[in-house]
């Protein structure tokens, strides 16, 4: 045990000898661990109390905040449907073609979606070149490529905070370099995953 643990540790239990602990707020209610599994055990009953009396140490804070930018731009992938599938049902309107699918129901057909838009538009479009088809779909990928520019910030952003996360970590870690397998750094693969989501979800439309 590092000095200053053992100095902490004597504090505390001179406080609790004195009843300085006896009207804490939650005194008496049992901690419930749930949502909690994920972190070291060695920590997890720490960090639980910080965050229950609104006080968390910077790396906790950094994480709460990555969480809550992931779950942000999960809503910006998951809004952007209704004004894609409107632009995907006047872009089918205009070619007047059966796609075998509704606009709607196109997340149901992806592999379908994605050679039509990709594969047989161009083909249809050599055929039968029309400056309303080509307007449609520049429409539809304006509107894909605003998104994606939307999601790149979020992107960005958690990039940014992950980087300060890492790095507080690192710095923690330095200080107990005998605790060093104890911490664990977050990685970057769910942001890829973000940009996976979308760029699957939602489709550009190629004339060429």
């Amino acid at each position: 045990m590092f000095l200053i643990d053992k100095l902490a540790e004597e504090k505390i239990q001179a406080a609790q000898e004195k009843g300085e602990f006896r009207h804490l707020a939650l005194s008496g209610v049992p901690y419930r661990m749930d949502g909690y599994l994920f972190e070291d055990p060695r920590y997890r009953l720490e960090n639980k109390i910080l965050r229950d009396h609104n006080f968390l140490p910077l790396p906790l804070e950094l994480k709460r905040r990555i969480e809550e930018k992931r779950e942000e731009a999960a809503e910006l992938i998951a809004a952007f449907r209704s004004r894609y599938v409107l632009r995907l049902q006047e872009l089918l309107a205009v070619l007047e073609v059966d796609v075998g699918y509704l606009a709607p129901e196109y997340e149901q057909h992806l592999p379908r979606h994605r050679r039509f838009l990709q594969d047989s538009l161009p083909v249809f479009f050599q055929m039968h070149p029309s400056s309303r088809v080509k307007f449609q779909v520049f429409l539809l990928n304006r509107a894909v490529r605003m998104q994606r520019s939307r999601l790149e910030e979020k992107c960005q952003e958690i990039t940014r905070l992950i980087h300060l996360y890492n790095e507080e970590i690192l710095r923690a870690t330095l200080k107990r370099r005998d605790m060093f397998r104890n911490f664990t750094t977050m990685g970057f693969g769910g942001v890829d995953s973000l940009r996976e989501e979308f760029e699957k979800r939602y489709p550009e439309a190629h004339l060429e």
